[in-house]
């Protein structure tokens, strides 16, 4: 996560790259948005090593994009422009997202499938970090992402499961899960910082929505403010309707705040888009929420000193397709907060960050590769997670079941 370091920054804010997620193309090149004779081209140009972390988690189009883009810029056809380039990443965790694909589909929009893949020469970490004080968990989490871990048949149709050690609690109840995470929902409104690294993990963004919901309805109603969109469609050629079931349809995509947003003095948020990388307004970032107006809302970053005046978010616009599989569907213009309440986060969300405590929500089966791993690699040990499970995969000795996705494709020989 840029979060994690000192003046990071995302790739795509770095080298510009256009976002372009649009399933209905998806044979579209990558490319980088910079002008050669801007600032930003004459830091590259100085630039002596780059380092780019989660690599494995961006398409290749993007990584062959920055590529073309530094080797036009140095002039140099050697990869990368002769920089000296430094990818981290773990192979067991989450690939970049493809919408409608299937396995082979993810795999080929992997860094692996990239003929500048070989290019690299590749260094292992053999010692555990985050969980190296537990070792027997930290063993445990090793297996679900290699796929080493014992699985046995499942009988509702999910195909193989793996058996959660009894040392690793679980629960069939979602409020015993926010209870876990969260057992003073008073104090999140007067110390919030202190669940800053807290979270529920989700597959979906539909059962993100639900937690968040759920701790929004715990709070005083008096203090909760409620924030609509303006949102605009720019041509109606589809005959589409902006109702609200619509509206409501298009917060629940990734990257996109919602119609209806519910905020209140003390709400933990993530920031969702790329504002002033100087101050740290960059995506993912937490923060706290201080004050709420009409257009603008005063927050204050997690773990920023609590001098000084808060920092001031306004509306900005969104712009997406309202049909995103079919090109001649109009767009939609939506301006809102971008900010999302973060007590729930999705799985791919979560990559790259330690938490102090995790509840994970496996009601609905992983589907991708890392999925599992990820959820149970966010903590330092086994009393810092718990899992929600629907009941019928719990038996009789009340032993619980997931189901775990690992490509083998995806795993590298060493």
């Amino acid at each position: 996560m840029t979060t994690n370091y000192d003046g990071g920054r995302t790739a795509h804010s770095q080298f510009k790259i256009v976002v372009s997620d649009d399933p209905s193309r998806p044979n579209d090149k990558g490319s980088c948005d910079i002008d050669f004779g801007e600032p930003q081209a004459e830091f590259l140009r100085n630039v002596q090593l780059i380092v780019w972390d989660e690599v494995l988690n961006s398409h290749r189009k993007d990584i062959d994009a920055v590529n073309l883009m530094l080797q036009q810029l140095m002039g140099s056809t050697e990869p990368f422009g002769g920089k000296v380039i430094v990818f981290g990443g773990d192979f067991r965790q989450i690939p970049p997202v493809v919408p409608g694909a299937d396995e082979v589909g993810v795999c080929a929009a992997t860094f692996q499938a990239s003929a500048l893949y070989k290019r690299f020469r590749h260094v292992e970490l053999q010692r555990p970090v985050r969980d190296a004080d537990d070792p027997e968990y930290s063993a445990f989490v090793d297996s679900v992402g290699d796929g080493t871990a014992q699985a046995f048949p499942g009988h509702d149709g999910s195909g193989d499961l793996i058996k959660v050690p009894a040392f690793v609690p679980h629960t069939t109840d979602c409020d015993d899960l926010i209870r876990f995470v969260y057992p003073d929902l008073r104090a999140l409104c007067s110390t919030p910082h202190m669940y800053a690294g807290h979270a529920i993990m989700c597959t979906t963004n539909a059962r993100v929505n639900e937690f968040n919901d759920a701790i929004v309805d715990a709070m005083d109603p008096a203090n909760v403010a409620t924030l609509r969109s303006y949102d605009r469609i720019d041509t109606n050629e589809a005959g589409a309707d902006l109702h609200g079931e619509v509206l409501d349809m298009l917060g629940h995509r990734p990257g996109v705040p919602p119609h209806t947003l519910r905020l209140f003095p003390g709400a933990l948020c993530m920031i969702m888009r790329n504002m002033d990388v100087k101050r740290r307004l960059v995506n993912s970032t937490k923060c706290v929420v201080e004050s709420i107006d009409r257009n603008v809302v005063a927050v204050r970053l997690v773990g920023a000193p609590h001098t000084g005046d808060p920092i001031l978010v306004p509306r900005i616009c969104f712009k997406q397709r309202l049909n995103r599989y079919d090109q001649r569907s109009p767009d939609v213009t939506r301006m809102q907060f971008p900010l999302q309440l973060c007590y729930a986060i999705t799985l791919n969300k979560s990559q790259g960050q330690t938490l102090k405590c995790v509840g994970l929500d496996l009601r609905d089966d992983s589907f991708s590769h890392g999925h599992t791993y990820v959820g149970f690699g966010r903590v330092r040990d086994r009393g810092s997670i718990m899992i929600l499970v629907r009941d019928h995969r719990v038996n009789g000795a009340n032993e619980a079941f997931v189901v775990n996705v690992v490509y083998e494709t995806l795993m590298p020989n060493l």
